[in-house]
């Protein structure tokens, strides 16, 4: 009997606490969705600087509205869109996700390396204007650099990446490299 007060108690509490209200909406524009430039089911091919090729295959592109974290019950709230695209290999086994958001909400783009992060601001200008790997020219690259300091794993340490490109090359702590291969 005391079970069933007690759930009567809690559901009666529970009706009681006030919802948050939506304060605001912050959605992707079609340029901020371009941010990358993949399309769902496309293969990328990448070379590796341990001498073989290989593709990397778009597995998803789904965007998706989040709610903003709130710290107790009834506590306004607002929403926004993120973008996630998500790359995949299976030798060398690489999972890349690339997650946009409305730059209104956050000017970073997050790029997951096999469970590593990194962060590219958008708002600001693109560390070059033009960048020489091989004999390809890139225009407007970013660069992120892996801010962890144990460089006794190998991991991914930085990545360049581009809007029109996407992912140009990552180099790992040990100066290996997966480099997107010349579509010339």
């Amino acid at each position: 009997m005391k079970i069933i007060l007690s759930f009567i108690a809690l559901l009666f509490l529970s009706s009681c606490i006030p919802e948050g209200q939506e304060t605001g909406r912050y959605q992707l524009t079609n340029e901020e969705e371009l941010t990358i430039p993949y399309l769902a089911e496309e293969i990328v091919a990448f070379s590796y600087s341990n001498g073989f090729e290989f593709d990397l295959k778009v597995s998803s592109k789904d965007s998706k509205i989040q709610k903003s974290e709130t710290h107790h019950a009834g506590d306004n709230y607002f929403t926004y869109e993120t973008l996630t695209t998500t790359l995949k290999s299976n030798v060398p086994e690489l999972t890349i996700a690339l997650t946009v958001f409305p730059l209104a909400y956050s000017p970073l783009m997050s790029v997951e390396i096999n469970g590593y992060f990194f962060e590219i601001d958008l708002s600001t200008p693109p560390e070059w204007e033009k960048l020489i790997l091989g004999e390809k020219e890139y225009d407007n690259v970013y660069q992120a650099v892996s801010k962890d300091s144990d460089a006794e794993i190998i991991k991914p340490e930085k990545v360049y990446f581009s809007k029109e490109t996407g992912i140009i090359q990552i180099i790992m702590t040990n100066d290996e490299k997966f480099t997107v291969k010349d579509e010339n």
